[in-house]
């Protein structure tokens, strides 16, 4: 139990944000209601998962 609360007390990144960019996504898609809003704090061994609504797009995206 000491190991999770140590983990919490220690954040790799914090103040995350998802952007598109000038570049779109490489395709000309930019991206949209990004969801979790704020993004979590990233931790050491765990991942940030997210949901973003993609407009603009040409192709596929993969």
């Amino acid at each position: 139990m000491g190991a999770f609360f140590e983990k919490l007390e220690n954040p790799v990144m914090t103040g995350l944000s998802a952007q598109s960019g000038r570049q779109g996504l490489g395709n000309g898609a930019k991206l949209s209601e990004v969801s979790p809003d704020p993004l979590p704090d990233l931790y050491l061994g765990e991942p940030v998962v997210l949901a973003a609504k993609a407009s603009d797009a040409k192709g596929e995206l993969a």
